[in-house]
This record gives structure tokens, sequence and C-alpha cells, in this order.
């Protein structure tokens, strides 16, 4: 039960942020600018920072990546198993062209940066925590900029490996490999330099879920609310699945491991997905619809489940 009340606690918490970036939009105090300004700031600046600082002052030694490399091996299993499951079940629900391949990509991936690393760090903030989201974050960067890519813009018949390996040089996959760096060398940064990046790395869980509120705000998602193919993303992948993958992983990880794999894809859909199809001109107003839809009822899903891994364990 202590996990249920720590995720409660911070899904308030959450909740009240979102709140406050809802309001803030509506009541025009915020516009689309500033939120595209606000997203620009997380994803180029604080959520980097937030990667480095969990991975350079981890405690985790180097040794220990290798050591639990096979989870690092599973996590990318999972991400495979979900893309050809995607394709199935999104087929079933008789989903094609631009749709398919945009409810592929959100079975595939959740909200793992802004919703993700806050929930982990605060249900288990120690060593193992850094070590398995590090390895996460890798792993899910490596799909995103590559299938994911591919998923984004295949309606318009373009595979191009050079942009590709471009986009995967973007700043938090940057911020993944100098923590490491850091971590193995043993270099770390002192002094108010480490206190600047601490800081910013702290403001992360606050601003992403401001700028994900003003988000939700500005969305129009009444064409899309009584999509069928959204609720059983809710069911399938933010409910059984997790399920599923908790039973499975505690067999072969510590459970607190097998709790984190299975928290991480029972998670809200990725807002960095719903950018990445406006800007190839894909169907934006269903991924737009998904990620409300799946942030709404996660403040329900998350705690269930959570409480069904308590029962589990």
């Amino acid at each position: 039960m202590e996990s249920v009340n720590i995720i409660l606690n911070q899904l308030v918490l959450l909740g009240i942020l979102l709140g406050i970036g809802f309001g803030f939009r509506k009541i025009k105090l915020f516009d689309e600018k500033n939120t595209h300004g606000i997203a620009k700031l997380v994803v180029n600046l604080l959520l980097p920072m937030l990667i480095f600082e969990l991975v350079a002052e981890s405690g985790v030694q180097p040794s220990a990546y290798l050591d639990m490399m096979m989870y690092a091996v599973a996590v990318a299993l999972i991400y495979t198993f979900m893309y050809f499951l995607g394709t199935f079940l999104g087929k079933l629900l008789g989903l094609s062209g631009k749709r398919l391949d945009v409810f592929i990509l959100f079975m595939m991936f959740g909200n793992t940066n802004f919703f993700g690393v806050p929930l982990i760090l605060s249900l288990f903030n120690n060593p193992t925590a850094s070590l398995n989201l590090s390895q996460q974050m890798i792993v899910d960067n490596l799909f995103l900029w590559s299938i994911g890519l591919n998923l984004c813009k295949r309606h318009l018949g373009i595979s191009d490996l050079r942009s590709q390996i471009r986009s995967m040089a973007n700043p938090t996959t940057i911020a993944l490999v100098l923590g490491i760096l850091s971590l193995t060398t043993g270099i770390h940064l002192t002094g108010q330099l480490q206190n600047a990046v601490l800081g910013l790395a702290d403001s992360t869980k606050y601003l992403s879920m401001i700028y994900l509120g003003s988000l939700l705000a500005g969305l129009d998602i009444a064409p899309i609310i009584k999509e069928k193919s959204i609720y059983a993303l809710v069911v399938v992948k933010m409910m059984l699945l997790p399920i599923l993958f908790f039973v499975v992983f505690k067999f072969f990880f510590p459970i607190q491991s097998a709790q984190t794999v299975a928290t991480m894809f029972a998670l809200p859909g990725m807002v960095t997905v719903s950018i990445l199809v406006a800007m190839h001109d894909s169907d934006a107003t269903y991924a737009a619809g998904i990620v409300f839809i799946t942030t709404l009822l996660c403040l329900v899903t998350l705690p269930l489940v959570t409480y069904v891994f308590t029962l589990l364990s």
C-alpha cells in the first residue's frame, strides 16, 4: 500500500501542476507561443540536466551496468514486442495509414520523460532506480529516433538513415553520454556548477507538468474523443500489459526493477511523440487526443495497477 500512497501523492502534485498550466492557458496568461517556449526549455535544457544528474550522480558502479545488461536487453525486447502488438491490434481495430502508425507509436512510447522519471524517483530514490531509469532512457531514445521516427513519416515514403542519425544527436542523448562518461571516469561536477545542474534537474517535474497542462488546454479533441482505439490503448497498454510485464520480470529481476519497467509501460501517451507526429504531417489530431485522454485516465489506471503490483509482490 505504501507504493500506492506514493503514487497517489505524486499524482495529486502532478494534477495540481497540470491544473495550473491548464488554467493559465484558459485565462490567456499563457498562449501557444508561451507553451512552445516552455516545451523547448524542458526538452532542450531541463530534461537533459535531469538525465545527466540521474546517471552521473547515481552512485552506481560502472560494473553494475554490465551486471544488469540483461535488464536493458529485456526492455528492448518489450519495445519490439509492443511494435508488433500495436500493428496487430491496430489492424484488428480497423486502423490504417497514418492513424495506424500513430497508434503503434503510442503503444510503444509512454510519457517517460515528464511522468515516468519523477514517479519512479519518488518510489525508489536509490542507485538501482537510477540504473534502471538510465538504461530505460537509452533504449527509449534508440527506439524513438529510429523506428519511432520512421513511423512518424512512413506515409511520406521517406527513409533517410542520415537524418535519423542526426536526430539521435539531441540534448537528451548527449546528456546520457556525458553522464555515462562522468560515471565511468569518476569526474564529477562540483561547487556552484553542480548546484546549478541540480536545481535545473529538480525543476523538470514542475515545468514539464505546467507545460503539459497548457498543451492540453489548447487541444481540440472533440472530433476524436469517441475513438474506440484510444480506450483499447488504455486497457491493453496502460493496464493489462504492465501487470503481465511485472509478473514476468519479477522472476528474473528484483521486485523494484520489475515495478520500474512495469510502471514505465503503464504511462500515458508521450508528448514528444505528438510533437513529432505534427512535425511530419501525420495524424496530429488523433495523437493529441491520445495524449489528452490517456493523461486524464492515468489518474485512475496508475494507482490501480500499482495496487495490483503490491498484491503480486
